[in-house]
């Protein structure tokens, strides 16, 4: 019995060949909690949001939010029943 290799590799993808780097993780994201009201004749939905996260590696003294289209009204650190208001920058 003789067998042959393949001779020929096949190529890889061109997208394969593209670095593409993913965002830097800071924070891993433990829990979400919703609390949410619908006004679907003005497309709106009014609610309040609690995460619950901690540093992914080093201790960090910020978090950004991907918070497009959203009215931010307060942010606050919430523990054993304390609320500490945060202060908060907005930009585009």
């Amino acid at each position: 019995m003789i067998l042959h290799a393949q001779s020929k590799q096949p190529e890889d993808e061109p997208w394969k060949k593209e670095y593409r780097a993913t965002a830097t993780k800071y924070n891993d994201l433990i829990h979400t909690r919703l609390e949410v009201k619908f006004d679907y004749d003005k497309s709106y939905m009014y609610g309040k949001e609690w995460v619950t996260i901690k540093p992914h590696f080093y201790p960090s003294d910020s978090l950004t939010l991907d918070a497009k289209g959203m009215d931010l009204h307060k942010v606050a650190i919430e523990k054993d029943g304390t609320t500490t208001p945060l202060s908060m920058t907005m930009t585009e």
